[in-house]
């Protein structure tokens, strides 16, 4: 199976690749995923504008400990996940927003997204600085290496 096939995990759509590193972040962080949304939405939830329409994952972090989701969102970004999470402070439900970096299938508006994260923002519409923890060195997934690798 290639790393760009479609198929269903946990009742949503990833390709090979992206759910290879939800499994990471899984081991890395010791805490189940809760996924509230895949990718491959097409618009079908308005919420998320067209971030969705192509690889992308949102994973729910309602009812999780601060120390979990810290754990989870490191861990994210530490596999190759360009993310913010999203709270109810900036009008959202508990939730981490994920794109992962070198995938082809990332849509227009997540691309955007993707170089606000490395511009230090927070990927939203009014652009405000993200002071959140990045990795020293850019990461990826690499495919035929089954793990995080650096990217330029």
């Amino acid at each position: 199976m290639g790393k760009w096939t479609k198929k269903q995990w946990r009742g949503h759509t990833f390709n090979t690749r992206t759910i290879r590193m939800l499994k990471k972040v899984e081991k890395r962080s010791g805490v189940r995923l809760n996924i509230a949304q895949g990718g491959w939405n097409n618009g079908r939830v308005s919420a998320s504008g067209s971030t969705h329409d192509g690889s992308a994952v949102d994973i729910g972090m309602w009812g999780m400990s601060k120390r979990d989701r810290i754990a989870v969102a490191h861990a994210a970004k530490q596999v190759g996940f360009g993310c913010w999470v999203r709270k109810p402070s900036e009008g959202f439900s508990w939730h981490l927003h994920g794109l992962p970096f070198g995938d082809p299938h990332v849509s227009a508006a997540g691309k955007d997204q993707l170089r606000s994260y490395d511009a230090g923002r927070n990927g939203l519409a009014n652009n405000a600085p993200d002071n959140t923890y990045r990795p020293k060195r850019k990461k990826r997934w690499g495919w035929t290496r089954n793990k995080p690798v650096r990217r330029k």
